[in-house]
């Protein structure tokens, strides 16, 4: 199934709270002439999302899929600054990857699409930068794709609300989400319900 596809594991692109911090890289074994536009997962580095991203890297983008930290000890904006990082990484080894530094785009799903979406608004932001790596590089991207992550109704958290931050120079967002979604309804999603 790889024979098209190189598959660069752990490789690791700062850190975070002093631990390394680590994303897998796919692109196709015979890059194409130009620079390659990148396609970043915010998913985390489990191999169950390879296979969406070997058939991207097969069209001739390089994908990344990266880890960030979760949990109690890695509030926000903890993971926004480790995704933040990995934007960096990648643009600072655009010649060694052959990346195009001006075509990124982010995608991510349920709290990925929260991180992606945050990526797509805070690209100017310098205090949610952190101190992961690769300072005089952007995090700005230029398309951003959610999947059913969470914004517009964060009142109690406003700092981690997408919505907060947009302003008319923000990317295109692809935003998609389903109606029938158990865990976060699409009434919060549109800001119909109440809270």
């Amino acid at each position: 199934m790889l024979s098209d596809v190189e598959v660069i594991v752990d490789l690791e692109y700062g850190t975070g709270g002093g631990e390394p911090l680590k994303m897998h890289l796919l692109r196709p074994k015979s890059p194409p002439a130009q620079p390659m536009p990148v396609v970043v997962f915010v998913g985390g580095t489990d191999k169950r999302v390879l296979p969406p991203l070997v058939r991207l890297a097969q069209r001739g983008y390089c994908c990344a899929t990266i880890g960030f930290r979760i949990g109690e000890k890695a509030t926000f904006p903890a993971p926004l600054e480790d995704c933040k990082c990995a934007i960096r990484f990648l643009r600072a080894k655009a010649a060694v990857y052959r990346l195009n530094p001006d075509r990124i785009a982010v995608w991510g799903p349920s709290a990925g699409g929260h991180l992606a979406a945050l990526l797509g608004t805070t690209g100017d932001i310098k205090e949610l930068e952190g101190r992961g790596g690769w300072p005089e590089h952007s995090s700005r991207v230029q398309a951003v794709v959610d999947w059913f992550g969470l914004s517009g109704y964060l009142r109690e958290v406003a700092e981690a609300d997408p919505v907060k931050y947009v302003t008319s120079d923000d990317p295109p967002f692809l935003i998609m989400h389903g109606d029938k979604d158990p865990v976060v309804p699409l009434q919060i999603r549109s800001g119909s319900t109440q809270r």
